[in-house]
């Protein structure tokens, strides 16, 4: 044998079997861990020759936790209800340079047997959706979704998912508080996968950071996508129910836009909705636009000037003032205490008319914004100098390139420019994995007719190879059910009782004293509960 006899595991292999021991294995499917071994060789005895030999190929796309099953692999057809299955799993470790070259372990089996659901069960949600978890603490820009797998695990608990770190550190915990048992602790994976992911409590968390994955989605973190939307959240007859987006999309009232200028300027896009960060200075900031009867001094930046004269430059005070005021109202730690009043610039390249004016096209000005550079002469104060002083830290520039089209919006209108904002501490997320109703016995009574029995007739002599046991099984029952036999002709034969969440009541073919019952036609009664009755007619054939 060769000398390194180390072995990392690569995945797991799903099998049929026959019977409970293991026989006659059939291979459903592989998994296994994406690298780049995409074929598993060993040593085989060949005619008397040990060989080394493809032993299978891999399909090398990751791991996944569950596979759906939905045929009998031995013959191919549709799983049949109430018939017992053998399913098992695999192990399997390999090394190019070992000897043997694969290790494998021995098959984990466990009995299937596919049924309906009982008919006293009831879901209040699809269970091909998902759980979607409420934000219920913090600012950052993300989600959580359980994907369900196993909706007989469900219990009906609350979970609480934590966010820790900051904007490249951020990591999260996921706790049952139901149990106070932590199921994911300090995880860095922010991925969407309802696939590969462990199965905690019959569901698969995934947890997306979408401000972090949206700001660096497009340019990277040389030009980060910080800007998220720009809506109009107020008119001038108050807030409005719903914010509405503005950005090349009317207002409420149907007056006024907003686009910017830069490269794109005919359409709106992620490209052109960034020129509004000019510089890359807006951070994770909000900034509003709120028009008031006082407005606000400006700095202007005139045609003469030209388009080489940037706004970080010195520019005059204007002599009119504009009918807005600007603010930085939120940042990515949650809060900057004081919302900030920014200085305004406004580009005066179209009209060239001294003022903030409108085009024939129905532009106005564009419209920059920036915190003070002199921080020692404290917030937003009239009246603003004269001149402005060049703004060259361009970590001041809070907004730019803003263009209203239309009619100004009039006094009380609020437009807001919101950022995308990674998850951080401080973010919070609680969901609830709802049960499912085990006893719902208004549903049960609509679904008595799917009660079912198996095999009706009962042959003895076909029947006795699939499981070894003489019985027929009444399947989809609800929790409680007294089931009582009786000969055609009306005599007693035998009575059985279920009070649990099992669909299954079986019967043995034998009578109350324990003899086997003979061949024929018998009458079978279940009495439900808070539910109803049944009367159905089972076939013995000896």
């Amino acid at each position: 044998s060769l000398e390194d006899t180390t072995y990392s595991f690569e995945g797991y292999r799903i099998w049929q079997f026959s019977d409970s021991q293991g026989s006659n294995p059939e291979l459903i499917e592989i998994v296994d861990i994406e690298n780049t071994i995409d074929e598993v060789w060993g040593i085989k005895n060949i005619n008397g020759y040990f060989q080394n030999v493809l032993l299978f190929e891999t399909p090398n796309q990751g791991l996944k936790r569950f596979i759906q099953i939905a045929k009998d692999y031995y013959t191919g057809m549709p799983l049949i209800n109430g018939t017992k299955y053998y399913l098992g799993i695999t192990a399997f470790a390999y090394n190019k340079n070992s000897s043997p070259q694969m290790l494998e372990s021995d098959p984990s089996i466990v009995e299937v047997i596919p049924t309906r659901n009982p008919i006293d069960f009831s879901l209040s949600f699809n269970p091909n959706e998902y759980f979607v978890a409420e934000h219920t603490e913090g600012t950052g820009d993300g989600a959580v979704v359980a994907k369900i797998v196993d909706v007989l695990s469900l219990m009906g608990d609350d979970y609480e998912i934590r966010i820790g770190g900051g904007e490249d550190t951020a990591y999260y915990s996921i706790k049952n508080l139901s149990n106070n048992h932590t199921l994911i602790d300090s995880s860095t994976f922010f991925q969407w996968d309802t696939v590969s992911g462990k199965i905690h409590d019959g569901v698969i968390f995934s947890m997306l950071n979408i401000g972090r994955d949206s700001i660096f989605s497009q340019w990277g973190s040389d030009k980060p996508y910080r800007v998220k939307i720009i809506e109009e959240i107020a008119n001038g007859s108050g807030i409005l129910p719903e914010p509405v987006n503005v950005f090349y999309n009317l207002n409420s009232e149907k007056k006024w836009f907003i686009s910017t200028t830069g490269l794109v300027t005919t359409k709106a896009s992620d490209d052109s909705l960034q020129y509004l960060d000019i510089y890359n200075g807006i951070g994770y900031d909000d900034i509003e636009i709120r028009f008031t009867a006082e407005g606000s001094e400006y700095y202007l930046i005139d045609q003469i000037q030209g388009a080489a004269n940037t706004p970080k430059r010195s520019h005059p005070r204007a002599q009119d003032r504009v009918p807005f005021e600007i603010w930085r109202v939120g940042s990515y730690n949650h809060t900057i205490g004081t919302p900030e009043q920014l200085y305004i610039k406004v580009w005066d390249v179209e009209t060239a008319d001294g003022q903030f004016s409108q085009d024939s096209t129905g532009k106005w000005d564009a419209i920059y914004a920036y915190s003070d550079p002199d921080t020692s002469n404290g917030p937003y104060q009239e009246p603003i100098s004269d001149p402005s002083g060049s703004i060259i830290n361009t970590k001041l520039w809070r907004l730019g390139n803003l263009i209203i089209n239309g009619e100004l919006p009039p006094e009380g209108s609020v437009i807001r420019i919101t950022t995308w904002k990674p998850l951080s501490e401080g973010d919070v997320f609680v969901l609830t994995a709802t049960a499912p109703n085990t006893n719902d016995k208004d549903a049960a009574k609509a679904r008595i007719d799917q009660i079912t029995v198996y095999p009706n007739p009962f042959f003895d002599n076909t029947f006795l190879y699939r499981d070894q046991e003489r019985k027929v099984t009444f399947t989809n029952l609800p929790n409680e059910v007294i089931l009582r036999i009786y000969s055609l002709g009306g005599q007693f034969v035998r009575e059985i009782r279920k009070n649990d969440d099992s669909p299954w009541l079986d019967w043995d073919l034998r009578n109350y004293d324990n003899r086997k019952a003979a061949a024929g036609i018998y009458i079978a009664h279940l009495e439900m509960p808070g539910i109803g009755e049944k009367i159905m007619k089972v076939a013995i054939v000896y």
